[in-house]
């Protein structure tokens, strides 16, 4: 709110990964909110190249949050918090942010 806006470029962790960059090992996702977008736009690297994802997730949108753990799920990674306990879906409890670990199974 009264801020400048900045313009960056966008693109797919797929895309990158296709046009030449080295595949991740790990990804590192914290994007207040749009963890299910980025997790899509890696389907493909997910699958094909299997890095552990360690991702903040937000209550505040839970479309977002249900489609990183669909992703997640469909390429085959467990997940839990980083207390430990198993997710499959966004922890209940009130909680407002939580740090997932995606290993791939």
């Amino acid at each position: 709110a009264g801020g400048e806006a900045v313009m960056v470029e966008v693109r797919a962790i797929d895309s990158l990964v296709d046009s030449g960059a080295a595949p991740p090992t790990l990804l590192k996702i914290d994007v207040e909110g749009g963890e299910g977008a980025v997790l899509e736009g890696a389907r493909k690297t997910l699958g094909k190249y299997k890095p552990h994802v360690l991702c903040e997730m937000h209550s505040f949108n839970p479309d977002g949050v249900r489609r990183a753990f669909s992703v997640l799920a469909d390429e085959g990674y467990s997940c839990a918090t980083l207390n430990g306990a198993e997710a499959a879906s966004f922890p209940q409890g009130g909680l407002e942010t939580c740090h997932v670990l995606a290993t791939p199974g």
